[in-house]
């Protein structure tokens, strides 16, 4: 189902670029809109104007797309921009996992202002691990389910990503089952 998306997404973004942009709104974010964020601490509603502007403009979930771009993160993103941090942090999906923490001190020393997530395994299994994710943003659990997928496919390891349980107030983490391999 994913690579099907993945394959409508890519669809639709080869047709994007047909796009007249004299036409490009300029009282709103459109597709094809140049925005440049600044804001190293991440202004949510900024994000989520983007999401929703390509949601409605792609005629897609917005849950779609924050997996969608969770993958291509990991998948991509990561390792071109930041391959030392990366590499460091571990060779397989597993191994990242439980540096992920490490890896974000090292992003936050190249970018001071930064307040990254917090990643933690907090139980095994056979197969896998429960990872816990603690941010002050909202809304965010489908970009990190993509996150972790794409970390799979960076690994060449089959790896299947289930958000158990959402951040309440009594737990103030989102916590996700990783079933890694097989």
């Amino acid at each position: 189902w994913v690579h099907a998306r993945l394959a409508q997404l890519n669809q639709r973004m080869r047709e994007v670029s047909m796009i007249d942009m004299s036409k490009i709104p300029h009282d709103r974010v459109g597709l094809g809109s140049r925005v440049v964020v600044i804001d190293l601490k991440k202004d949510e509603e900024i994000t989520y104007r983007l999401v929703g502007a390509a949601s409605e403009e792609l005629d897609t979930p917005a849950e779609d797309l924050l997996r969608a771009f969770g993958q291509y993160w990991s998948s991509r993103v990561g390792p071109e921009n930041y391959r030392d941090i990366l590499g460091a942090t571990g060779t397989s999906v597993a191994t990242v996992l439980a540096n992920m923490d490490l890896m974000h001190a090292r992003i936050q020393n190249l970018y001071p202002d930064l307040v990254p997530p917090s990643f933690s395994v907090s139980d095994t299994f056979d197969g896998g691990v429960m990872v816990e994710y603690r941010s002050h943003r909202e809304g965010l659990a489908p970009f990190v389910v993509g996150l972790l997928e794409g970390l799979g496919t960076l690994y060449d390891t089959p790896t299947t990503v289930t958000h158990e349980m959402a951040k309440t107030p009594e737990q103030p983490f989102d916590v996700f089952r990783v079933q890694i391999g097989g």
